[in-house]
């Protein structure tokens, strides 16, 4: 198994647009932190809980699509699925779990290379951070996200390509109406970046110093979810029997 780890580690994570598109999406991220973040989120301080929940659900809402996106290529046009699941005696159903849990892996330490970024840029030029409030918007955001992706990647190696594309393309759509404030708000964002701008916008009218940092029950309850929507995906993946695997595959193909 270690083996096999190995070798689907390097043949996911190894191409050259990987690291390449990692630190686009870290660039970003400091671009985040210097151009929006150090201004605060509806005025609040820039350190705050609200603004580095901002900052840290935007990068979490890109690192998730790139981590779908890496995903999916790695799973289309793979002609040795069947003499690798012959030779190791691995089925491809867990050959699936494997290659969505390296992914999930990548995933989470990108998310916290964005969180120590955030936290080194903040300590460096306001030398105060409020860490409790950062872990919580640090789980709150890629927690169910990392779900999703290990969901997702247990069916992934079983439909169309075109499948994971429509679904990157209606994440972004949908948690782009969530940032407008349309279609559900902060409750349908992917990531639950808009939370921490929506929230802390209508908290700052009733206060007259610095806006409480606050978790609603209602966003821990969509965030929980996600969750639940990628656990259930895991479930249909990896319990489902392999003539439904083969019907959907054939729907979409």
């Amino acid at each position: 198994m270690k083996k096999i780890i190995k070798y689907e580690a390097k043949i996911i994570l190894c191409k050259p647009y990987v690291p390449i598109l990692l630190l686009i999406n870290l660039l970003y991220s400091y671009y985040l932190l210097s151009a929006d973040i150090i201004l605060g989120v509806s005025d609040t301080a820039p350190f705050s809980g609200w603004s580095f929940g901002k900052y840290m659900g935007s990068g979490v809402l890109w690192t998730f699509l790139l981590s779908l996106l890496i995903l999916i290529t790695s799973n289309a046009g793979r002609k040795n699925v069947a003499v690798l699941t012959n030779v190791t005696g691995i089925s491809p159903k867990k050959l699936n779990l494997v290659r969505s849990l390296i992914v999930t892996v990548f995933f989470l330490l990108s998310c916290l290379l964005i969180f120590l970024l955030g936290c080194v840029f903040l300590q460096t030029l306001f030398q105060t951070i409020r860490i409790g409030a950062y872990l919580a918007a640090f789980l709150l955001t890629a927690l169910p996200c990392a779900i999703l992706i290990i969901g997702f990647g247990t069916v992934a190696g079983n439909l169309h390509p075109a499948f994971g594309y429509v679904l990157i393309v209606l994440l972004l759509a949908v948690s782009l109406f969530a940032a407008a404030g349309i279609g559900g708000g902060y409750l349908l964002d992917a990531a639950g970046a808009s939370y921490y701008e929506t929230v802390s916008g209508l908290l700052e009218s009733f206060e007259a110093s610095e806006t409480p940092f606050v978790i609603r029950g209602g966003y821990v309850l969509a965030r929980s979810l996600y969750a639940c929507l990628g656990i259930a995906v895991f479930w249909f993946g990896y319990t489902g029997s392999g003539k439904k695997d083969r019907f959907l595959s054939r729907m979409l193909s």
